[in-house]
């Protein structure tokens, strides 16, 4: 088994008997545009697009239903979806294929459950379920890349490939689509659930303060009334006690500043004649200058 690359490909997509149709690509004579960027086939896969959206949640007469299919869909956060290719295979009996979404689409957060691998043999579209686990909207429109092809060459034809084992394409379903569920993540529910409990609890609590705000408005009042103008007596009587001890203070300090100042005035007056009467008398044998 060998992975086969575009020069091997194209051929295959463009020759008689083609293993791919439906590309909508322009199939002319000329050979280059199959190896451009723009190209279904590249280097060594093929790439698919969008068909057919079909929602979940939906009736079979309803746009994303069995009967009405989307050609475009923004698929919300946590959201399904169930698309097909745009593209018909028709695989030969030493063909097989892998299929998975490119980087492009998954570095969105598109999940993709089913892309898998393809029998030799196969003959229809792809199908896949598809989840929006990223953080926003993800659009998915008919024409839009969606899935890269791997295609091997085995090394024979199968003994029975897919149609002979009498498994043949068949459409989308309704029940298929029933099956499913429209919010992968239940993210609607969980949100209006929280939404909903949140509400309950304020108004829980609301009517709980209602009740306990006038009993404790009637206890702070009784207290008050009770024990207020005692505490109040006593703290007025130490406040003055303590202006009367500090205005006190005050005054000891300012006498204590003074007499100190009229000590050094005393001093210096009394060593020179005339000497005034609170001088201290002369020590014996003294000179009077």
């Amino acid at each position: 088994m060998r992975l086969l690359k575009d020069d091997e490909l194209v051929p295959l997509v463009r020759g008689a008997n083609p293993i791919l149709t439906g590309h909508g690509y322009d199939d002319g004579a000329a050979v280059g545009p199959w190896y451009l960027r723009q190209s279904p086939v590249q280097p060594c896969s093929i790439d698919l697009t969008v068909g057919e959206i079909f929602l979940p949640g939906t009736t079979r007469e309803e746009d994303g239903g069995a009967d009405h299919p989307k050609a475009s869909h923004n698929l919300d956060r946590g959201q399904t979806a169930i698309v097909t290719t745009r593209e018909i295979l028709h695989l030969r009996s030493n063909l097989a294929a892998i299929g998975f979404p490119p980087s492009h689409v998954s570095f969105q957060g598109l999940l993709m459950t089913n892309p898998g691998h393809v029998d030799p043999g196969y003959v229809g579209r792809l199908r896949f379920t598809v989840i929006n686990m990223g953080s926003q909207q993800y659009r998915l429109a008919r024409a839009e890349q969606i899935v890269t092809l791997l295609i091997f060459e085995l090394s024979g034809d199968c003994l029975r490939d897919w149609p002979a084992r009498g498994y043949v394409d068949s459409p989308i379903q309704q029940t298929n689509i029933d099956a499913l569920s429209k919010d992968f993540l239940d993210v609607e529910r969980r949100a209006q659930k929280i939404t909903t409990d949140a509400v309950n609890e304020a108004k829980l609590w609301a009517t709980g303060i209602s009740a306990v705000v006038p009993l404790l408005i009637g206890i702070a009042t009784l207290a008050t009334t009770l024990f207020m103008p005692g505490w109040r007596y006593d703290l007025e009587k130490q406040m003055a006690g303590i202006k009367e001890w500090t205005n006190v203070t005050k005054t000891e300090t300012r006498v204590t500043a003074l007499e100190k100042d009229l000590a050094a005035i005393k001093a210096a007056t009394c060593k020179q004649p005339p000497l005034p009467e609170y001088c201290p008398p002369a020590a014996p044998g003294s000179v009077k200058k």
